[in-house]
């Protein structure tokens, strides 16, 4: 059975057909602007539609900063509070923040206006970590106290972490926020992107990662199994 494909090389006669393949058919639209445009067909295309999206994929960068922002701050919050994590769990929370430190700096560096919004962007992403983490601080408690202890612990975890970021900006992003005004162009950070030190944390942060470490350290060692016997051999 042949499956009729429709055609998308032409783009439609009014915008007014353009706006309702926008709502029908996203693929086609993008397909037929995008002709329109090279042809510089003025009365094809789609101008709302097209400043829409154009707008949205800026927006599209702002959220993808916050998201690893988020995490980043949410394997923070659970390196601070949680209960005696073992030290393997605590450094994975490590690495996953230096991981996200990673993909903020990128996205910088493709889009280095952002810069100018930092104060905006982190804002959100503050809330939306602080979220994440008194969820699964929650559960933590939940898990050991009991299922009783759930509306409480949600109450107290979103009480005990702070509404507002009390952390300098560098130490959330692993690097400076701003390049150095003196720095020669062909250095700029802003061309080459922000480098993240895996050194530069929060005080708290820091120091409670570095006990957690310390006291696997002196944790006695596990104890052997014992060695499989060879195949073959039968006990008496």
């Amino acid at each position: 059975m042949t499956i009729p494909v429709r055609e998308i090389s032409e783009p439609p006669a009014t915008r007014e057909a353009a706006s309702s393949l926008y709502r029908t058919d996203f693929y086609s639209w993008t397909r037929q602007q995008s002709r329109a445009l090279r042809r510089r067909d003025v009365a094809s295309i789609d101008w709302d539609n097209v400043i829409e999206e154009i707008e949205s994929l800026g927006s599209e960068q702002e959220h993808k900063w916050t998201g690893h922002a988020a995490r980043a701050i949410e394997h923070m919050f659970k390196i601070l509070h949680w209960p005696d994590p073992p030290a393997a769990t605590a450094t994975h929370w490590r690495d996953e923040v230096e991981d996200r430190r990673d993909d903020m700096a990128l996205t910088i560096k493709r889009n280095p206006a952002l810069q100018g919004r930092y104060d905006e962007i982190l804002e959100d992403a503050w809330r939306i970590g602080r979220g994440y983490a008194a969820k699964k601080l929650t559960r933590a408690t939940v898990a050991v106290e009991g299922e009783a202890r759930r509306k409480s612990a949600r109450g107290e975890w979103q009480a005990r972490i702070p509404q507002q970021c009390p952390w300098p900006l560098r130490e959330i992003l692993g690097y400076d926020p701003e390049p150095p005004k003196s720095a020669p162009a062909r250095h700029h950070r802003r061309k080459v992107g922000p480098q993240p030190d895996p050194e530069v944390w929060p005080a708290p942060v820091a120091k409670r990662l570095a006990e957690i470490i310390r006291r696997a350290g002196r944790a006695p060692a596990s104890r052997p199994r014992p060695r499989p016997r060879p195949a073959g051999r039968w006990s008496r």
